[in-house]
């Protein structure tokens, strides 16, 4: 016999189940089994505000990094996209990010970050400028480096270089 029963101090659902004890020469005591929870479904992750900007600058980090491989004739990894900061011009957006990349030919190579300029128009990217900034641990004091668009999340370069955004 099965029974079904809550207890009014646990809210758990308890089964009772029959079961013949040999100890008590056939007679029969009641046990009382917790029973099992359902599994609950996964549920599914969302998809976050904070995710899709990361996905966003990781679209820019690649388009930066595959521009400078070209244009330095260097083979560099994208490690972690940074920040970006993205501005109004007249004809088009203006973007300036942050991001850091491994060289991948070179064992144990020290981690850099790098600075992109880049414009869009029409949902078309083109990368105006990009350069490293040297190993990440090196990197300190003021991250805006002159730039009146940008915020102090996105390091820019000390020597300048960026075409935009610097203060004459």
């Amino acid at each position: 016999m099965v029974v079904t029963r809550s207890s009014s101090k646990n809210s758990k659902r308890l089964r009772s189940a029959d079961v013949s004890d040999p100890s008590l020469y056939g007679s029969k005591r009641s046990r009382v089994v917790p029973s099992r929870p359902k599994a609950k479904p996964k549920k599914e992750r969302k998809y976050t505000d904070k995710d899709r900007r990361r996905d966003e600058v990781r679209a820019y980090a690649t388009d930066a990094i595959n521009i400078y491989n070209e244009r330095a004739g260097t083979k560099y990894e994208l490690v972690k996209p940074g920040y970006i900061s993205h501005h109004v011009l007249s004809l088009c957006f203006l973007h300036h990010m942050d991001f850091t990349a491994k060289k991948t030919d070179v064992a144990g190579a020290p981690v850099e970050i790098f600075f992109a300029e880049l414009t869009s128009r029409n949902g078309v990217r083109c990368v105006k400028f990009c350069t490293s900034m040297g190993p990440k641990n090196l990197i300190s004091g003021d991250k805006n480096n002159g730039c009146y668009y940008c915020s102090y999340n996105v390091q820019h370069p000390r020597g300048g270089g960026f075409l935009r955004g610097r203060i004459a």
